[in-house]
């Protein structure tokens, strides 16, 4: 959405449109499933997908916040 223009929501139409622009779509998309949440910690299982996670939260305000896979630190972009 265009927070700049009051927005706070994108209709599916918008994004089929960006999504048609880069000759894509979105069918692949998949939930992921969140097997432990708490406050502070989730966990999120990723076992056997390929591509990359999409968060909708502001982790990265939180200096304490650390994406790990395999126990290794992963960047929270």
């Amino acid at each position: 959405p265009d927070l700049t223009k009051g927005e706070n929501s994108i209709s599916s139409e918008k994004i089929d449109s960006l999504l048609s622009s880069f000759k894509g779509t979105y069918s692949n998309i998949n939930k992921a499933e969140i097997i432990y949440n708490t406050p502070n910690k989730k966990t999120i299982d990723v076992s056997n997908k390929e591509g990359f996670l999409v968060l909708a939260e502001k982790y990265f305000l939180f200096n304490t916040w650390e994406a790990r896979v395999d126990n290794q630190e992963k960047d929270l972009l």
